[in-house]
């Protein structure tokens, strides 16, 4: 059955001619290494929110997500961007006593 739409003919055209498949193995008979396409996009989209420091709405859009989804699988790189900036801080500030 046909899915309605562009992206309903996407995803036909991708299955009929399994380019997902065809992708993994061309980039492992190259790099010797397992791949999805899925990583280009978690790459992407974590590199965007690091260094937009938070934008997660240009980041859903472009991911054709829900800002919701992205918020909630993206959220922690803040958390990890302030641990490692306290950490900073701390290591310097020791650094200025010594």
């Amino acid at each position: 059955m046909a899915r309605e739409g562009k992206v309903g003919r996407w995803v036909d055209f991708t299955r009929k001619h399994n380019l997902t498949r065809k992708c993994t193995t061309l980039v492992y008979r190259y790099t010797e290494k397992h791949w999805h396409p899925h990583t280009i996009r978690t790459v992407w989209t974590t590199e965007w929110i690091r260094k937009t420091h938070g934008d997660f709405y240009t980041a859903a859009i472009m991911l054709n997500d829900r800002l919701e989804t992205v918020i909630a699988n993206y959220a922690h790189l803040l958390k990890d961007d302030m641990a490692e900036k306290a950490y900073r801080l701390i290591e310097e500030r020791y650094n200025q006593r010594t």
